[in-house]
């Protein structure tokens, strides 16, 4: 095996699917959110949980871990069959901004067999933070506030399960109230909803590229999280707080190109979707049980943040 030791950068950016504008969301359709003449979000929050997608507009994560992989890898080898870039025991927290790159710290050169790479796996932190600034047509209410303006809440908890406008990590106002938006932490305690039930890993399956991909919440490099109450955990509905996370998420995805390594390779770039992967949760006014909205006031905001992070990998 051609096994070199390349002097490369790590960087990461957030990369874009279409162009982003201050208040950019993608076309109506497959989801995403409908819009005015104005460019407003104008999607009705028809029933409970009403879902539609716009672009974000940053994350960070706790970086531990990235491979490159030749073949599609597997939770138990990857260590093993996977070329490691990157690892933190305690971890390094990245920031992903529009327009930005940042070089991540590999404390050392990189050595990397020169060959073509179809698979990233990454280890990342617990909690996934997300910032996100949205204008609405009309208002919507927000945690304790209503406006045409929402906002993710800087250092509030976000739990997926969560449909009470009261506990969100969400607040909404005028457009001034707006520049106190900061990240939120999402709370990603499991992979998959089965029912009223969450799994601790999901199947390889199609994302938005086209590709393979699969998660796994672990407590170390190889170990699968036990959630409360055996193998599947109950859902926590409802809730503002929700400690059974596992301590880690482990990612493995399908690149959408080969990363091709060759002797003249500098740089490898690692970065992470924002156009179109931010999720707008809303609830109609009266809908279901009132404490989650109640009737005679606006529709309410339950979640802003992102769908689940996808990745790509470019190599200079």
């Amino acid at each position: 095996m051609n096994r070199l030791k390349l002097c490369l950068v790590l960087t990461l950016a957030a990369f874009f699917l279409s162009p982003l504008a201050t208040y950019s969301v993608l076309a109506a359709a497959d989801g995403d959110c409908s819009v005015d003449a104005n460019g407003y979000v104008n999607e009705v929050a028809a029933g409970g949980n009403h879902k539609c997608y716009v672009d974000m507009q940053g994350a960070k994560i706790t970086w531990h871990a990235l491979y490159l992989c030749r073949e599609q890898p597997s939770l138990a080898t990857h260590r093993d069959t996977c070329e490691e870039i990157f690892y933190s025991t305690t971890g390094v927290q990245v920031q992903f901004l529009p327009g930005t790159t940042t070089n991540l710290p590999t404390n050392s050169d990189v050595s990397l067999p020169v060959g073509t790479y179809n698979y990233a796996v990454t280890k990342v932190g617990k909690y996934v933070h997300d910032k996100m600034v949205l204008r609405f047509s009309a208002n919507r209410r927000g945690r304790t506030g209503t406006g045409t303006f929402c906002w993710t809440i800087a250092n509030r908890e976000y739990v997926k399960t969560n449909r009470l406008y009261s506990k969100s990590g969400v607040e909404c106002g005028t457009e001034a109230d707006s520049l106190a938006a900061g990240f939120t932490y999402q709370n990603s305690a499991y992979i998959v909803l089965h029912g009223n039930n969450l799994a601790n890993e999901s199947t390889w399956a199609a994302n938005s590229f086209g590709k393979t991909s699969k998660s796994h919440k672990v407590s170390d490099d190889t170990t699968l999280y036990t959630p409360i109450g055996g193998f599947v955990g109950t859902c926590p509905t409802d809730v503002e707080t929700f400690t059974d996370t596992g301590n880690y998420t482990i990612n493995m995805q399908q690149l959408i190109t080969p990363a091709v390594i060759t002797p003249d390779t500098k740089t490898i770039q690692f970065s992470m979707g924002l156009t179109g992967y931010g999720m707008v949760s809303q609830r109609q006014a009266g809908d279901g049980s009132g404490a989650r909205c109640p009737a005679g006031g606006a529709d309410c905001v339950i979640a802003l943040r992102s769908k689940a992070p996808e990745f790509k990998v470019t190599v200079y």
